[in-house]
């Protein structure tokens, strides 16, 4: 968090700022940790049911030196049948015709119904939307930690398993044009090739 913070301060332009939600897993010993900077509340939930939730308690990184933020993780322990849901403001700030949001409370309904999945959950809103442009981001994820797997020992760790992944970066042509953002990126693809193989 300490360095995520120190890039984004350095990079960003002072009036822009990066919340996000980590969420860090240890299934040998069951808990997760929990940062939550600027994000709605990150929902713990078993059997359907809400359990938890951790709230955000420090501003969106990028905003404050490291210094002055609380950078202590909220610990809980699990017992393996939960689902970790975070998810952005354009899901509940999304407005119908009568200016209506779509809410938290419809929100966490839908995450409540038996029948309904992340992808279903999120056309609601979007169908719930008067906008077809919709401009914020709309972003749900969902971790089930009963479908962690653990490795007991680095005899059965697969190398390659760990180095197949992607990331992806999507701007419109103003953001591209911000030498501050380019640069970040720059920089955030250095280090990755820096990285040992």
């Amino acid at each position: 968090l300490k360095e995520i913070n120190d890039r984004l301060k350095m990079y960003l332009p002072q009036t822009q700022f990066f919340s996000v939600a980590l969420v860090f897993i240890n299934p040998h010993d069951k808990y997760i940790e929990v940062a939550n900077a600027g994000m709605h509340d990150v929902l713990i939930m078993q059997n359907k049911q809400i359990v938890k939730r951790i709230e955000s308690f420090m501003p969106p990184l990028g905003i404050l030196e490291t210094s002055s933020l609380n950078l202590t993780l909220e610990t809980i322990p699990y017992e393996g049948d939960e689902q970790i849901y975070i998810y952005t403001d354009g899901i509940t700030e999304t407005m119908n015709e009568s200016g209506e949001m779509y809410g938290v409370e419809r929100f966490e309904a839908d995450l409540q119904n038996p029948d309904l999945k992340v992808r279903q959950i999120i056309a609601n809103a979007m169908n719930f939307s008067a906008d077809e442009n919709q401009t914020d981001d709309v972003s749900l994820i969902e971790i089930d930690l009963s479908s962690l797997q653990v490795i007991d020992s680095h005899d059965d760790y697969q190398h390659d398993a760990l180095t197949n992944w992607s990331c992806n970066f999507v701007a419109k042509a103003d953001r591209l044009r911000d030498p501050s953002f380019v640069a970040y990126i720059l920089d955030f693809i250095f280090q990755i090739q820096k990285m040992p193989s």
